[in-house]
């Protein structure tokens, strides 16, 4: 992925768009393994790589692309706090966060992690690591996901088709 380094400074659209198309007919690959990537080491925000997937392949695929690559990436998140245990969960989110997001889930269940996807620029990372944890399981955390991450994905994908228009 030469030029990786660059990309994660990019966040305007036609950067991103530039990046991908570099791929040819991997494009929609690189930017599923992007997405996953920005989950494990967070440089590039998400909505940057959705930003680009509207530009490159319009609303509605760009759309689909960025929203199963997110639900993709929030559970590998998931997953990897389910392997790696609460100590190394407690110690990406800190203690305080940690019981925070316990007693908001404890409280409100799946729809915290509905309520808390739809909330634009939060990061999600944090929550599907605790989450991981939590006796909340795969199928309704993959569910809450798809219903929470869908009204972003298609958002910034589709202000992305719209910057391709000019």
């Amino acid at each position: 992925m030469e030029g990786l380094g660059e990309f994660f400074y990019a966040t305007e659209g036609e950067a991103i768009q530039h990046y991908l198309l570099s791929f040819g007919a991997w494009a929609a690959a690189v930017s599923f393994a992007l997405m996953l990537l920005q989950a494990l080491i967070a440089p590039l925000p998400a909505f940057a790589v959705t930003l680009g997937n509207g530009l490159l392949f319009g609303f509605f695929w760009g759309g689909c692309l960025s929203l199963l690559s997110g639900v993709a990436a929030a559970f590998l998140g998931y997953e990897l706090a389910r392997a790696l245990g609460r100590g190394w969960v407690q110690g990406k989110l800190g203690e305080k966060r940690f019981l925070q997001a316990r007693r908001w889930v404890e409280r409100w269940g799946i729809g915290a992690l509905v309520a808390l996807r739809l909330i634009p620029f939060l990061p999600f990372d944090p929550l599907s690591y605790f989450l991981g944890l939590s006796p909340m399981s795969r199928r309704s955390f993959l569910l809450a996901n798809l219903v929470g991450q869908a009204p972003g994905a298609f958002f910034y994908a589709g202000v992305g088709a719209g910057l391709a228009q000019f």
